[in-house]
């Protein structure tokens, strides 16, 4: 009997030859990637890249989409924010910045702190020098922190004025300004000190700090050993003497550095004497004597007026001079 279930057919046999069975199974899938054409062909990751671009362009459109949807969104959050914060809260303050606005700085007032103050004259009077002489003398300051005061100067009395003198007041320095042995039987009566020319130098924070310490530190001067000699009282003195010490207590020598002496009977000015000293070295002390013909000088103390320009480097001794 013919079993239909069990038919073996030719084909069949063919396809279990061992031969090509063993043909068949040695053969491995090719793997593209690895294939290198022609030069103007696609290598095998350029088309992968492409086969997968070409699956997920869409997807990639999504994103692309997604995001700027995302910025739209933060950007006009963000505006909506701040538009409404400046309708709620902004209107206010820019009403109160309009009225700020309109106001001015009154810069003169300013300007004042930054601009030197005139020089003040307290008092200005004629003293007795030698007959027939008088000494013009100004109690004169310089009321400013960090500024120089260079000025001309002459004096006025009764219509005629004397030759001009140059001068300066160092920052809040008090000092005498003074012109000696006018001819009293010209000029009398009380004179008016004439400034012209008046020259301001400002001193830079960056040069120096501490003003008032800087000056004390150079004009550091010393008087001692005052003595008032009446003329008569020694044999063959035929003038008053003024004699003292005076010390150069700063670490620095002046060329030829010039002093005013105050003479004062009390608190009263009485009488000025002119002082120059040559190559008055730091730490020295000299012995003065100064003699004056002014009738019926009676001088209880003295007072000491350096007329030197420590900000001039010309007033100082060199070193080993």
């Amino acid at each position: 009997m013919i079993n239909f279930y069990n038919v073996s057919s030719p084909n069949k046999e063919n396809k279990k030859d061992p031969q090509m069975a063993s043909k068949t199974n040695g053969a491995s899938r090719p793997n593209f990637i690895k294939y290198t054409g022609a030069e103007e062909d696609l290598t095998g990751k350029e088309l992968k890249w492409s086969l997968w671009l070409a699956k997920n362009k869409i997807l990639l459109y999504k994103i692309l989409v997604g995001s700027l949807i995302g910025l739209n969104v933060i950007f006009w959050g963000y505006s909506l924010w701040s538009w409404g914060d400046y309708l709620i809260f902004g209107l206010a303050e820019n009403a109160r910045l309009s009225a700020e606005a309109t106001k001015f700085i009154n810069y003169s007032v300013l300007n004042s702190d930054f601009t030197a103050r005139p020089l003040r004259v307290f008092s200005t009077q004629a003293l007795a020098n030698a007959p027939g002489k008088a000494d013009f003398v100004s109690d004169t300051a310089n009321l400013n922190e960090r500024f120089i005061a260079r000025f001309d100067y002459h004096f006025a009395a009764n219509g005629l004025e004397t030759d001009t003198r140059k001068a300066f007041l160092l920052p809040q320095e008090e000092g005498l300004i003074a012109f000696l042995g006018a001819d009293e039987n010209i000029f009398g009566g009380t004179p008016d000190l004439i400034l012209e020319n008046v020259r301001w130098s400002r001193i830079s924070y960056r040069d120096i700090a501490d003003v008032p310490a800087w000056q004390s530190e150079r004009l550091n001067f010393s008087v001692s050993d005052f003595k008032f000699i009446n003329r008569g009282s020694i044999e063959g003195l035929t003038s008053y003497a003024v004699q003292f010490k005076l010390t150069n207590a700063s670490s620095y020598g002046f060329v030829n550095p010039r002093f005013y002496v105050g003479l004062y009977q009390g608190q009263t000015l009485i009488g000025i004497l002119p002082l120059e000293i040559t190559n008055f070295r730091s730490g020295e002390t000299r012995d003065i004597d100064l003699r004056s013909f002014t009738p019926n000088l009676n001088v209880t103390e003295i007072s000491l007026f350096p007329l030197i320009d420590i900000y001039d480097d010309s007033v100082y001794m060199r070193p080993g001079a």
